[in-house]
C-alpha cells in the first residue's frame, strides 16, 4: 500500500500539467507522490466573477464562495513552505495567494 503523505508536512515548488480541474477527491498525487489535506486546506477568495472563471472555466458560483486549489484547472504551478500560512498558485503568469484554513473552519 502507498504511504499517503500530510500535505501540510511538505515543501512545494512545482508545476502540474494536463487539462480539466486538478482534484476535488480525498487524496491527490503530485510528482508522483500521493498527498491528503489531512487538518488544513487553502483557500482563496476571487475579486470578481471573471476572475473566477479564469481559475476554474465554466464556474457560475459568485465571486463570495473560496475557491480551493485543489478545484483550479491545470496546468499550473504550486509554491508552498513546510506548515506554511499560505500557498502561491501560479496560472499563465498570474499570481494567486491561497490562505490556509482549518478544516474543521468550513
Amino acid at each position: 500500500m502507498a504511504t499517503v503523505r500530510d500535505f501540510d508536512d511538505y515543501e512545494f515548488n512545482t508545476s502540474t500539467s494536463g487539462e480539466g480541474m486538478f482534484n476535488i477527491g480525498h487524496s491527490f498525487t503530485i510528482n508522483q507522490k500521493d498527498y491528503i489535506n489531512d487538518q488544513y486546506n487553502f483557500v482563496y477568495y476571487s475579486k470578481d466573477l471573471e476572475e473566477r472563471k479564469f481559475l476554474i472555466p465554466g464556474s457560475l458560483q459568485n465571486d463570495s464562495f473560496p475557491i480551493y486549489w485543489r478545484e483550479v484547472h491545470l496546468p499550473f504551478k504550486i509554491i508552498k513552505k513546510i506548515k506554511g500560512d499560505t500557498l502561491l498558485l501560479i496560472k499563465n503568469k498570474k499570481k494567486f495567494i491561497f490562505n490556509k484554513i482549518k478544516n474543521s473552519d468550513f
